[in-house]
């Protein structure tokens, strides 16, 4: 049964992966002429003490925040739909996918976000990466590693209230679940706008030149948002009667995030003839984060192709895909899925990954700085 032709849905289902592949134009031209990468922001910070790339971050999480909050206070989102505040907080399989995937992505310089723009700009090593990531990734979520995932990780997890997020982690610490909605909304609007202001105070006249990429990423994951939650909300489904998300592949709210999409993409190439088998928007956002960062490379005349030299930096990015993919399953997202997308959300789960990642890259750092000095 096909939802969208009997639902009469053919048109929006169209119209939302067209706005969708517009937003991922402009997040892969943006992240590459503007070199926005929460990798490189990691190893800036470390290995030369410089910050600009990490304040940006900082500053598209706020952004994108506040925006969140305010969709949910309009009524444009329904706000507690997002894939990110599931039920449960799962915060061993986070913190641990986190780790694997920020271990993975030094190896590879760069996380899924980065192997799509290299890719947009001839790299074949980012379309090693690419490939072996999502066969570890399809794995993950339905092969042969996804029972170790289910019953020994996704199996330690903490019920938190109506949803794994920050402000019903609190309403439910307080005895006040009717608090939620307005604890996640309050605690969106102060985190997001602390974050911004106290990056203002610290650079003063620099603020805006620094960060400015940041709050282009930010604004990009809002519109997404909008997308997602609003053009593509049936509020009841004319077959199942049932709330239903446009070219959602979860069934919730969606924003950019490449693990599973890219998942997709293997899953669909290779059973496109099996029923219910349809292209979702994270798909498209992984087609459109790759010709944004090709017509930024053509545009600077930057465009080559590029392959391995030397067999241990292919090990090396062998290894660090893998992990990359089953990590990020783990974790339910990237850096992006999760660094960014859920953390606008105020979901746990983003929390544990994201600081998961954080951890997983410091690890690599001291790995390859071992490495490197052994292999002289």
């Amino acid at each position: 049964m096909n939802l969208y032709t009997e639902g009469g849905l053919l048109g929006t289902y169209y119209g939302v992966l067209g706005l969708v592949l517009i937003l991922a134009l402009a997040f892969g031209y943006i992240a590459q002429k503007k070199n926005f990468c929460i990798m490189g922001a990691l190893s800036d910070w470390r290995h030369v003490q410089e910050s600009s790339r990490f304040l940006q971050w900082m500053v598209a999480i706020g952004v994108s925040m506040v925006g969140y909050a305010l969709l949910s206070i309009m009524q444009q989102i329904p706000g507690r739909q997002a894939f990110y505040l599931t039920l449960q907080w799962m915060w061993l399989s986070t913190l641990l996918g986190g780790m694997i995937l920020g271990f993975g992505m030094v190896l590879t310089s760069g996380c899924p976000n980065k192997s799509l723009l290299r890719l947009g700009g001839g790299s074949l090593k980012a379309l090693v990466v690419l490939v072996v990531l999502s066969i570890f990734a399809l794995m993950a979520m339905q092969g042969v590693l996804s029972r170790f995932k289910v019953e020994y990780l996704d199996s330690v997890r903490i019920s938190v209230g109506m949803h794994a997020g920050l402000g019903a982690f609190l309403a439910n610490l307080f005895s006040s679940p009717d608090l939620t909605d307005a604890m996640q909304v309050a605690l969106g609007l102060i985190l997001g706008m602390g974050l911004i202001f106290g990056i203002k105070l610290r650079l003063s006249r620099h603020f805006w030149r620094t960060t400015y990429p940041g709050f282009l990423i930010g604004l990009l994951i809002v519109a997404m948002w909008y997308i997602t939650g609003n053009v593509a909300y049936i509020s009841e489904h004319k077959v199942t009667l049932e709330p239903f998300f446009v070219a959602s592949r979860s069934g919730k709210m969606e924003n950019f995030t490449f693990i599973a999409p890219l998942a997709g993409w293997l899953d669909w190439l290779q059973f496109y003839s099996k029923n219910g088998q349809v292209v979702s928007l994270g798909m498209v956002g992984v087609l459109g984060v790759v010709g944004g960062s090709w017509i930024a490379h053509k545009q600077d005349q930057s465009f080559r192709w590029e392959g391995f030299t030397q067999l241990r930096d292919l090990i090396h990015h062998l290894l660090g895909a893998s992990m990359m993919g089953l990590g990020g399953v783990l974790a339910l997202g990237c850096t992006i899925g999760e660094g960014l997308s859920g953390l606008s959300t105020l979901s746990l789960n983003a929390l544990s990954s994201t600081v998961g990642m954080v951890v997983g890259a410091g690890l690599a750092f001291r790995y390859l700085d071992w490495y490197l000095m052994r292999s002289g």
